[in-house]
């Protein structure tokens, strides 16, 4: 099914998270702030999208945006949980670089020196390294690791163990091939190093410092949270409340987390707000396109603002079957 996108202007970061496909691309006309809750509401009236909420940051403001129902037919406001699927891999990738930071890991390690149990029936391996499960460019393919195997699995450890009779699909580091394992991966070596189950660690090292204290994080995409409401499939046009599918979330799409923590989350990857949680040099780190990676860095994803463009922008979005939302903001000037 195909969404357009639609344009906001001149802004320094931008989130939305919806029960139906919603995305985004900035623009260079009118300010911001007069032109957001406008666009959602023309997009809301084409594609009846049924719940939305979003946040423009530009500066020290925030314009937030809400609209309609969540699956429970309560209304959607900026405390609203969500499932933000595919984005959660910025904060996994903000876990490693936590360890990083304390000298527990290094991006360039081989995971089996990390997880010494990790094995695969493929030789190449054993030259895995963290950057290159961080950057999907470790070789995992869904070609040759099924991802979508049922039941899945139900954690990082079960995960991991699951791939001792599994191949690759290319040498690791030769190239990039999106694959939702990797930040399984990482999120085992998140446990391993640290010690905490995954969801413990991202709760007191990460969220907590924050101030996101309605984020939280579920192994399994389909598992219950307390105060999350049903999201929403289209079926034959209409959006209908309905529960998420069973799939492997843990480190990839598992967190759940309102707007207004969202918004944290953004001027935190900004470098305006928890400045002393990691170092500049892995924020800067975070954000940068890896080797082999095509556009990828660790979490994020390098985008152009407008067709042709070259790419100057960073953000990642994430979809489940009932859930999606989108961020992107500009690590380098912050205004367009």
């Amino acid at each position: 099914m195909h969404f357009p996108r639609l344009r906001f202007p001149r802004v320094t970061s931008l989130l939305v998270l919806g029960g139906v496909f919603v995305a985004v691309l900035l623009g260079w006309t009118a300010p911001a702030h007069a032109a957001g809750g406008r666009l959602v509401d023309d997009y809301r009236s084409v594609y009846g999208t049924p719940g939305v909420a979003a946040a423009v940051i530009d500066g020290s403001s925030v314009e937030t945006t809400v609209r309609g129902r969540d699956g429970d037919g309560n209304a959607v406001t900026a405390r609203t949980r969500f499932r933000i699927a595919s984005m959660s891999k910025s904060m996994t990738a903000a876990a490693i670089m936590l360890l990083v930071d304390r000298d527990r890991v290094s991006l360039d390690d081989s995971i089996v020196k990390v997880l010494p149990d990790f094995q695969m029936a493929d030789p190449r391996f054993a030259r895995i390294t963290v950057r290159q499960v961080l950057s999907h460019t470790s070789g995992l393919s869904n070609s040759t690791n099924n991802e979508y195997v049922f039941p899945p699995p139900r954690g990082a450890r079960e995960i991991v163990a699951g791939l001792a009779d599994k191949t690759l699909a290319a040498d690791p580091g030769t190239r990039s091939e999106y694959h939702n394992t990797n930040y399984s991966i990482a999120a085992r070596i998140v446990e391993v190093v640290s010690g905490k189950s995954f969801d413990a660690f991202l709760h007191t090292e990460l969220f907590t410092p924050l101030g996101m204290t309605s984020t939280s994080s579920t192994l399994g995409c389909s598992d219950r949270a307390e105060g999350l409401p049903s999201g929403y499939e289209v079926v034959l046009g209409v959006a209908v409340a309905a529960p998420e599918m069973p799939g492997i979330c843990v480190g990839n799409g598992g967190v759940i987390s309102p707007l207004d923590d969202m918004v944290r989350w953004l001027r935190f990857n900004q470098g305006t707000f928890g400045t002393d949680l990691l170092s500049a040099g892995s924020l800067a780190e975070l954000h940068t396109v890896q080797p082999k990676a095509g556009g990828y860095a660790l979490g994020w994803q390098s985008r152009p603002v407008a067709a042709g463009a070259p790419p100057s922008v960073i953000g990642h979005g994430g979809t489940l079957a009932t859930w999606t939302g989108d961020m992107v903001f500009s690590p380098t000037t912050g205004v367009w």
